[in-house]
């Protein structure tokens, strides 16, 4: 087992040992390929598709994403991909939080082979789910409207396009998590008024 892989597998069972175990188990996704990028970091792509981040400089991207949304408070990320869009927000200091939804242990077990993504997993703002029945509650567990604000859902698009059934399906738990706290804010507020009356 690789020194990189353990390293990421050290830093996800501190958060989560369950999935960590699960990930240790897996076979690697062989939907996945790697290259090197101009600037020479590692681009994770679709074996029979496009690279998943830029080619030519996929840190200076995924900044431009996060500086495109200030203020985000919880981010949803469809896709982990070699983990640029969350660094970056966090680096920007941008969100309260993120929830990384991707679609197996088995793609999670490539990517922690190929890329160190172990700040990014250690990191106590971070929550990663590949059980589409567990986004709800763990967007729904990372989101306190009234002081972080908005959510939003960021997309890895080419890898969203390799498997559009379970990132629509993913989308629509973050929105019945939305949905959810928008009744429970609306409660508060209706209750909290009569209390205060």
């Amino acid at each position: 087992m690789s020194s990189r892989l353990e390293s990421n597998l050290r830093a996800l069972a501190e958060r989560d040992p369950a999935l960590a175990a699960e990930v240790r188990e897996s076979a690697p996704d062989d939907g996945l390929s790697f290259i090197a990028s101009s600037t020479g970091a590692v681009v994770p792509a679709r074996r029979d598709g496009p690279a998943l981040h830029s080619r030519v400089d996929p840190v200076r991207e995924a900044r431009r994403l996060a500086a495109s949304l200030p203020d985000a408070g919880l981010v949803v990320f469809l896709g982990l991909g070699g983990g640029y869009a969350p660094a970056a927000f966090l680096e920007a200091g941008s969100l309260f939080a993120g929830v990384i939804v991707e679609r197996g242990a088995s793609v999670l077990r490539t990517l922690f082979e190929r890329c160190d993504l172990s700040r990014l997993l250690a990191d106590p703002r971070v929550t990663v789910v590949t059980d589409l029945a567990a986004v709800t509650g763990a967007v729904q567990r990372a989101w306190a409207p009234a002081l972080m604000g908005d959510l939003r859902a960021v997309p890895l698009r080419p890898w969203c396009a390799a498997d559009p059934s379970f990132f629509e399906r993913a989308a629509a738990a973050v929105e019945a998590a939305t949905e959810s706290a928008a009744a429970d804010l609306a409660s508060q507020a209706r209750f909290g008024r009569r209390w205060f009356m």
